[in-house]
């Protein structure tokens, strides 16, 4: 399979990562899909909007339908919210400490 870059589950980071974003929303089946159109990183996910699923579906060939589409830029924006986790996004609320 080339250049995977694979995690312990055998799917390419990309998808794992599409995948652990949409777990919590039960649409988890959509990680291979966001995968393949170029979703496969934090900073792409969190930025999905409502105009992308066009492209998503032609480059695809995968209908994605209006509830699921809700459900997926609902699923973004936590997981946006959820960046300063310490899971690599931004440490923007950090305060100095003396």
């Amino acid at each position: 399979m080339g250049n995977c870059l694979c995690g312990g589950d055998g799917a390419p980071a990309g998808e794992r990562e599409a995948r652990d974003m949409l777990a919590p929303a039960g649409l988890e089946g959509y990680a291979v899909t966001l995968a393949r159109a170029g979703f496969d990183r934090r900073e792409a996910l969190e930025a999905l909007e409502e105009a992308d699923f066009g492209a998503v579906e032609a480059f695809t060939g995968r209908p994605i339908p209006p509830g699921h589409r809700k459900g997926i830029l609902q699923a973004a924006r936590r997981y946006a919210a959820s960046g300063s986790d310490g899971t690599g996004g931004g440490g923007g609320g950090r305060s100095a400490a003396t």
